[in-house]
């Protein structure tokens, strides 16, 4: 069953994750080719003010997951319409706090941002954008948590990927049409507005709830401790952005923003490797079946990890070559930056590395016992950010998320060796370590070839290549360094359990 479930999982997670790389990747190069990237900083810069308010949810989502998987898994449905009660009712004050906050911004942010765009599109824009997040804190966010929590990520999975492309057709449709980015906006706010709805209708038809909003004081448990991951989570995504704002320009916004969607469709592949790990892992832990946890992690840790190192070493490969195409006049416009891309996909290296052992600790509902680790990341990121920012340029920003990610990589590997399986450690950091120097290896070899740039179908093929000689590099290596990974592979691929 778990295998089944899985391998729908991941089916519909590609699915997904392709249509948001192909959005990720059309959208933001339509909006700097043809409104500019002063327009494009200014809606990342926008988009990202507006998720501040998302500190008042505290890392609920988490919890009221971790809160979900046992009464889920005994299918007590009044102890889940309790819960969701609980949630529902907290989520409802942050959408209604969102809604002043939102007007606030619009008045606030002119004032604050460097840019020769008027006034009035600023203020619009920022109401437009917070259209369909108002709409998820009121009434999308706990379903949305309810589905996943109960494995059903195949349907949760098709449905974004028809909004994300119902987004996307009509956004380049209103692009090619010359419409002003006002109206692209907000018919794509609209299509969102689609998602809360269609997921309380699901709701209603498959679970047996009773009325939530009467359970409104049930008290869900460490509310406040999952507070230090969001923030540090926030911190990570939209420090930098503030810094530049604040600082520098919108211009500036528009190439970090463009490094990080890159880094981001990255996020997103591997995200089909990770998609509903933690509901597994919060079933495995609710029904005290260590030893199958056990081998589930180390199987899904390891090969997870080899992934996450031939990605980012393709990426650090071939992302000069693709920007040269994406984007016009890239080396002209500032956004051939080498120490910055490097950097910055070091700091993406290490925080992916982190995210399997984070999944197990928040299904196990630990976030009280790792919750000073994120307070700590989050000031090293926003300390170093700072005075690297003054020294470096982007390439400081980057500098100090590396540092603050490397912190919290270090100790959450430790919290994992102390609190659930002794002696893994060392098999990770050989694979580190191995993956590293593979890594450098490669980069060595193709840096004496060069990639096809001036046509994007040359470039994917060129790309492919290398990701290909890669994958096979790591696999490789992996296949003899660690025999009993290769026979734990082979079992899943023949229809044997892990």
């Amino acid at each position: 069953m778990y295998r089944k479930i899985a391998f729908q999982n991941i089916a519909t997670s590609l699915l997904w994750q392709v249509a948001t790389i192909v959005s990720g990747l059309i959208l933001p190069g339509l909006i700097i080719n043809y409104y500019g990237s002063e327009m494009n900083g200014l809606l990342v810069s926008i988009t990202s003010f507006l998720s501040y308010i998302t500190l008042l949810d505290s890392g609920m989502g988490g919890v009221v997951k971790a809160e979900l998987y046992s009464p889920l898994a005994q299918r007590d449905w009044q102890s889940v319409s309790a819960i969701l009660g609980g949630a529902k009712y907290f989520f409802r004050k942050i959408a209604y706090l969102f809604l002043i906050y939102s007007l606030c911004l619009s008045i606030g942010f002119p004032k604050i941002v460097k840019t020769t765009i008027d006034i009035r599109t600023i203020v619009i824009l920022t109401i437009i954008l917070s259209l369909s997040l108002f709409a998820e804190y009121y009434s999308g966010l706990v379903n949305k948590l309810l589905i996943l929590a109960d494995k059903k990520h195949a349907f949760y999975n098709v449905l974004q990927t028809v909004i994300i492309s119902a987004n996307l057709g009509v956004s380049v449709l209103l692009v090619y049409k010359q419409q002003s980015i006002l109206l692209v906006k907000f018919f794509s706010a609209l299509v969102f507005l689609f998602n809360p709805l269609i997921l309380s209708y699901y709701v209603r038809k498959k679970y047996q709830l009773k009325d939530c909003l009467k359970s409104k004081k049930f008290e869900l448990k460490q509310k406040w401790d999952g507070l230090g991951h969001h923030i540090a989570n926030m911190s990570r995504n939209n420090v930098d952005i503030f810094l530049l704002t604040v600082f520098f320009s919108a211009k500036e916004v528009s190439i970090y923003s463009i490094y990080m969607m890159i880094l981001n469709v990255l996020n997103k592949l591997l995200a089909i490797i990770i998609n509903g790990s933690d509901a597994f892992f919060g079933e495995f832990l609710s029904t005290n079946q260590r030893q199958r946890l056990k081998k589930y992690f180390s199987f899904y840790q390891f090969w997870y990890t080899a992934a996450v190192f031939t990605f980012i070493t393709t990426t650090i490969e071939v992302i000069f070559f693709f920007l040269e195409i994406y984007v016009r006049n890239a080396a002209g416009r500032g956004y051939l930056n080498q120490s910055f891309m490097v950097l910055i996909s070091l700091a993406q290296l290490v925080y992916l590395l982190r995210l399997p052992f984070m999944n197990l600790i928040f299904a196990d509902g630990r976030y009280k016992e790792t919750k000073r680790y994120a307070f700590i990341e989050v000031g090293i990121n926003c300390i170093c950010s700072a005075i690297f920012l003054f020294i470096y340029g982007l390439a400081g920003l980057a500098l100090g998320t590396l540092v603050g990610s490397i912190y919290h990589l270090i100790k959450i590997m430790r919290f994992y060796e102390n609190f659930y399986f002794k002696g893994m450690w060392k098999m990770q950091v050989i694979q580190f370590v191995l993956y590293t120097f593979l890594g450098v290896t490669s980069l060595f070899f193709v840096s004496h070839f060069q990639l096809a740039s001036n046509q994007f179908y040359k470039w994917f093929f060129s790309a492919l290549l290398i990701f290909l000689f890669n994958s096979l590099l790591f696999a490789l290596f992996s296949f003899l360094i660690f025999p009993k990974e290769k026979k734990k592979l082979f079992h899943l691929v023949f229809n044997k359990r892990i």
